[in-house]
């Protein structure tokens, strides 16, 4: 026992060695503690089966202390992301900011120390010296080190230590050639850094999920360029979001300026705080009254952080790394967030009722001022407000008096014939939403075609009426600003697909989106979609959601101006017609039909590599087991017999054929002349316990098994 100890705890210090190089740490009481709990106590058992019983003891205990759980769905979760984050996050990392990644090293520096401490208890010194040997040296093949011969002399001084250990005077022939093989590996492994990270290996590369999901980008649907727009033919899960089944748009960034001709992201400065946003109203700071959602990146390539429409704050799980803010809410992780990342996201997601939206009246502050610029290439000041008096007519002096305007007019023109009689900005917000949502006058189209002679913007409302999101959204934005109301566009994703048992929420890169941010005072930022098909808003307000009544809202339009009577013009809205289709009538790729019952199918490398797993375990567990069930009895005779067959079975794994009729001592001499072992001292045991006197032949037994 002092033994199996002793060595256990040399091979407990060397794999946390080993398996430590990978993170920026030092050895820890709690992990050599609990190397000697889960690694080494169930090999200080007295008698195999004893031990056997132990390991699932123990491996419940050393899972628990890697991952945290020992639900088994959720640890093989755990574990599976840990192994993906080695290839994406840089060697050595940080096991503060990457727990899922330290719980690998965990569960290698336990499970190694579990196992070469049972093979140390059997006396198996071969098993045991090669597990050390493979234990220690994988590490290596990850990292490059300048000093990998002398950590090969400390895995082979350890080895050589344990082969000695454990070798008898009987098995010193043995023993020579163990560790000439263990020679050999240690050179080996002194080597392999400088090969694993070429091209013999190249492991960085592979893609072990079998799904091929790379970290991809899914920026060309936010920058508009009004290009065509082609979606990779495989969809791919970039976001899986713990959140509440309401259906909210993902938020990444916002477009809040047009420069004549395209629509670009803030230049506002970000620091490392969140910043009070001005526009973010007293209700929106209250931490009881924000959506709190669980994002893990699963491949998405953005620095940008994830909230719901509209986010506040983040905090990554990472604490090594830190947040930038906007004032507007986009957030940044300098350093990147690669796949696997997990952080948490708070955001304020009002739902007003459309007859509050109605009374909100259009007071605005100096800092909308830069949401109601329609031109921010020359000195173009802000709109008037909507509602102000004489605002048509200093909306037409600062159109006549920037020229750049002029390629423009027939949008606003639009914008006027469509809402410009709306009693409040609620009803023009919904008039123009509803009016590229009918069903019949817009058409989403992904590759709509442009003669080029007039802005995009412009073409699309006042001729082709064909386009997609950047099309839908930058048109109705720039249609408010020039109304007077204070509008901006929202990028991210579409809700996604929402799974009951698990519930979270699957965004894939055809989820991607943009939308408009509408201001209203006492509510700040709101989300509405012209874009048909694409996706659905929780809030009632918008014609986006399944809520959506345009009999009720017009009742509450009218309300709020104390009006008799008020009806949207929508005679035409048909919320379902036309929703879902391209152009040429196929299903869009972004569409949400709904949730989804269960979880989303594991790949088939997975699935493959579990039987494989379960197959092997169950064959070796099956034959472990008919071994030792020979040795449950107490005939001295049987026990020897028992001994006799093993090693039979010894040879035989060997390819060296043993007759039938061989007598004990003939087998001896097949041992010596095959494999250069003197096994007389088993001979005479098996020898005395079967054929000898009745009071001799337990102590033989016992002997037999020693030997």
């Amino acid at each position: 026992m002092r033994k199996t100890a002793a060595l256990g705890l040399l091979a407990a210090l060397v794999m946390a060695w080993s398996w430590l190089r990978l993170e920026h740490g030092e050895l820890t009481w709690s992990l050599l503690l609990w190397s000697v709990v889960v690694g080494i106590v169930p090999a200080l058992l007295p008698r195999t089966r004893l031990r056997l019983a132990a390991v699932p003891v123990a491996a419940l205990l050393g899972l628990h202390s890697a991952v945290g759980t020992v639900w088994p769905r959720e640890a093989w979760r755990r574990i599976v992301d840990g192994f993906y984050l080695y290839y994406d996050v840089p060697l050595p990392f940080g096991a503060a900011g990457h727990p899922l990644m330290h719980g690998i090293v965990v569960v290698a520096v336990l499970g190694f120390t579990l196992a070469i401490s049972l093979a140390i208890a059997e006396r198996r010194a071969l098993l045991a010296t090669g597990l050390l040997v493979a234990g220690a040296a994988w590490p290596a093949t990850l990292l490059t080190s300048s000093n990998t011969v002398g950590r090969g002399a400390v895995i082979l001084g350890a080895a050589l230590v344990l082969l000695g250990g454990l070798s008898s005077a009987a098995r010193l022939r043995q023993g020579s050639i163990a560790a000439a093989v263990v020679v050999i590996a240690a050179v080996l492994v002194s080597g392999v850094p400088a090969v694993a990270k070429g091209a013999f290996l190249g492991w960085e590369t592979w893609e072990p999920s079998g799904k091929d999901d790379l970290p991809i980008s899914v920026s060309y649907v936010w920058d508009s360029n009004y290009g065509a727009l082609e979606w990779p033919a495989k969809k791919t899960t970039v976001l899986t979001i713990e959140a509440p089944p309401i259906s909210r748009y993902w938020r990444a960034t916002t477009l809040d300026i047009f420069n004549g001709d395209n629509w670009l992201e803030s230049t506002l400065e970000v620091q490392p705080d969140p910043l009070v946003d001005p526009l973010l109203p007293p209700a929106g700071r209250s931490e009881k009254l924000q959506l709190r959602a669980r994002v893990k990146v699963e491949a998405l390539q953005d620095n940008r952080l994830i909230g719901a429409s509209v986010p506040v704050r983040y905090e990554l799980d990472d604490q090594d790394e830190f947040v930038l803010y906007q004032s507007t809410g986009t957030a940044y992780a300098p350093q990147g967030v690669p796949r696997g990342s997990t952080y948490t996201s708070w955001s304020y997601a009002a739902r007003p009722s459309p007859r509050a939206l109605a009374r909100s009246a259009p007071i605005y502050s100096a800092a909308l001022d830069r949401y109601l610029v329609v031109q921010a290439r020359t000195a173009t000041p802000p709109s008037p407000h909507f509602g102000s008096a004489g605002r048509r007519e200093a909306m037409e002096q600062i159109v006549d008096e920037n020229p750049s305007l002029n390629s423009y007019r027939p949008l606003y023109e639009r914008a006027l014939a469509i809402a410009g009689d709306a009693p409040s900005p609620y009803a023009a917000v919904v008039q123009l939403e509803t009016s590229f949502r009918d069903g019949q006058s817009y058409v989403y189209d992904e590759n709509p075609t442009m003669r080029g002679d007039l802005p995009p913007l412009v073409e699309f409302v006042t001729r082709t009426h064909r386009g997609y999101c950047q099309y839908f959204a930058g048109a109705m934005a720039l249609m408010l600003r020039y109304l007077g109301i204070p509008a901006r566009i929202g990028a991210g994703f579409t809700s996604g697909s929402y799974d009951q048992e698990t519930g979270r929420w699957t965004v894939t890169d055809h989820d991607a989106h943009t939308w408009v941010e509408v201001w209203f005072r006492g509510y700040g930022w709101l989300p509405f979609d012209p874009t048909p098909g694409r996706g659905d808003l929780d809030g009632a307000y918008s014609a986006a959601s399944l809520g959506f009544n345009a009999a009720a809202v017009s009742a509450a339009i009218a309300a709020g101006i104390d009006a008799a009577d008020y009806k949207l013009q929508t005679e035409r809205f048909d919320r379902g017609a036309g929703v879902g289709r391209g152009a040429d009538g196929r299903d869009l790729p972004g569409d949400i039909a709904g949730t989804t019952s269960g979880g989303s199918e594991g790949s088939l490398l997975r699935l493959l590599a579990l039987a494989a797993l379960a197959l092997a375990a169950g064959i070796g567990l099956l034959k472990l087991a008919r071994r030792r069930a020979r040795f449950l009895t107490k005939d001295p005779r049987k026990v020897a017999a028992a001994c006799r067959r093993e090693l039979e079975e010894f040879l035989a794994d060997q390819k060296i054929a043993v007759p039938e009729s061989a007598t004990a001592a003939e087998l001896g001499k097949v041992v010596r002349q095959e494999v250069a072992l003197d096994v007389t001292p088993f001979v005479d045991a098996v020898s005395a316990a079967r054929y000898g006197p009745p009071e001799r032949a337990e102590e033989a037994a016992r002997r037999a098994r020693r030997e």
